[in-house]
């Protein structure tokens, strides 16, 4: 059975992944890894791998440093950055993972370094592996990820769609990693649901109950 997709999902990275490609002719392959963590990325850091991202940005060549530098910036800005998650480093976690229930509990995707990726029998050709509940891939290959593909297809939403699913796949997962939520457009959600001709309807109410729910504590709601 397939999982629901997701808008946010937590994502795991080996440095070595970045090192296998760190010419500065890999540039569209690092940007591809960087568009799929800033559109839907949570990045979970361990504490062995921290500094291990870090050194290995450094040694990426050309442009390519310039959008992971951008990225790590952006992400901490927006609170999808969660360190010290784990204690195994990625790779070793990759090589235990259907018995690691600390990083297949907590990762939807991990992004292996090509060596790993072999012992642990990615193929190459396919580029993905899903063991449990994580997509296993290679910087290359991010776009075979059921999980990255899935989260691309969010808000394509026809007329009449239920703004509970709109609430549940868009709402709330980007509400849970905000402070502060500013609705400029109390009915942004008429021409989806097809109550813009007029008739009344509860949207303040609706989203103010919506991010009630999904705000962390101390958050600020403003219209």
């Amino acid at each position: 059975m397939s999982r629901p997709p997701k808008l946010l999902f937590p994502v795991a990275i080996d440095p070595v992944a970045l090192l296998d490609r760190p010419a500065a002719r890999d540039r569209q392959v690092h940007r591809a890894v960087v568009e799929v963590l800033r559109d839907h990325g949570v990045l979970t850091l361990g504490r062995v791998d921290s500094d291990a991202l870090l050194d290995a940005i450094g040694r990426i060549e050309g442009d390519s440093r310039t959008l992971w530098v951008k990225l790590l910036s952006g992400l901490n800005d927006l609170n999808r950055i969660d360190r010290g998650v784990r204690a195994a480093s990625v790779a070793d976690a990759l090589l235990n993972l259907s018995n690691h229930v600390e990083i297949e509990a907590a990762v939807d995707l991990l992004i292996a370094g090509e060596e790993a990726a072999k012992q642990r029998g990615v193929n190459f050709t396919n580029g993905c592996l899903t063991i449990g509940e994580t997509d296993v891939v290679l910087a290359a290959t991010i776009d075979r990820s059921p999980t990255v593909s899935g989260a691309q297809g969010i808000g394509n939403y026809p007329p009449g769609t239920n703004r509970r699913v709109i609430g549940d796949e868009i709402l709330r997962p980007a509400a849970a990693r905000s402070g502060t939520v500013t609705v400029l457009d109390p009915h942004l959600l008429d021409h989806v649901l097809g109550s813009g001709r007029g008739r009344r309807r509860d949207h303040v109410e609706w989203l103010v109950a919506v991010f009630a729910s999904s705000l962390p504590p101390g958050s600020t709601l403003a219209f």
